[in-house]
């Protein structure tokens, strides 16, 4: 799955979901927030070196 298919899904999901804007807004919120959290607890247990090496952009 790429990105694109990965965004189509969701939408569907919150189409047919009949939630409000709100509890919408607030789900996906709530699961950028889980995600960003374990990125930055990986990030932190990472040696300083590893991240030194790593560049500063990737897509």
């Amino acid at each position: 799955m790429n990105e694109k298919e990965l965004a189509e899904k969701i939408e569907q999901l919150i189409v047919e979901s009949n939630l409000s804007y709100a509890e919408v807004k607030s789900t996906l919120s709530r699961i950028l927030v889980v995600y960003q959290d374990k990125g930055n607890n990986l990030l932190n247990a990472t040696n300083i070196q590893k991240v030194i090496e790593a560049p500063r952009f990737i897509r």
